[in-house]
């Protein structure tokens, strides 16, 4: 008797176990769609404003370059303006050295 009772009890343990874990199973697998189309939702945004990051880093980058060149130009101008002041100054000692020979020449005091 008690091997029967035994026997009858171990044969309705998978039935209990089924009615016991099936809902909790089909309970995960449906939170895990879930957590799974948040995830992709997630990873679409994020995407996005990765492509949004790169366009402006883009830009700022060209900004740059084009304020670079623009400062390069400028540089070049002034380096040239450098070198016509610095001829300018050595006309301008040569002149006054030739006014004061041409004036010692003449014997006008200095």
């Amino acid at each position: 008797m008690v091997g029967s009772a035994t026997g009858r009890v171990m044969e309705k343990v998978p039935s209990w176990l089924e009615r016991l874990l099936l809902p909790q199973l089909s309970e995960i697998k449906g939170s895990i769609l879930v957590l799974g189309t948040k995830i992709d939702a997630v990873g679409s945004k994020l995407g996005s404003r990765i492509d949004s990051v790169e366009n402006k880093v883009d830009s700022l980058r060209n900004g740059l370059k084009a304020d670079i060149g623009r400062v390069e130009q400028r540089v070049v101008s002034l380096e040239k303006t450098l070198d016509v002041v610095r001829e300018l100054g050595d006309l301008q000692a040569q002149f006054a050295e030739f006014k004061a020979s041409q004036r010692r020449t003449a014997g006008v005091p200095g």
